[in-house]
């Protein structure tokens, strides 16, 4: 499922106060929600797709029954911070 969340353009500057909307997606499938980890993949410097060479993350999702986030790296994608 793909979602959106609003985070700081400048996060260690406490005087910044600008935003943008972050792209990113996650899935419950597999979760275990008594006892599953947190998997967190950060996409690197590309718009964030599942692509086939790249599985693995979502195999190790699935045999640890964790909640599963894919981030898109800002200034790429849908997760532009600038116009």
């Amino acid at each position: 499922r793909q979602d959106n969340f609003t985070n700081l353009l400048d996060p260690l500057n406490p005087k910044d106060t600008r935003t943008y909307s972050q792209r990113f997606w996650y899935s419950t499938e597999f979760f275990d929600q008594k006892n599953g980890p947190i998997f967190i993949y950060i996409c690197g410097e590309y718009e964030c797709r599942v692509r086939p060479d790249r599985m693995f993350p979502f195999e190790a999702s699935k045999e640890h029954h964790s909640l599963f986030l894919y981030l898109e790296h800002r200034y790429y994608g849908a997760s532009q911070p600038f116009s």
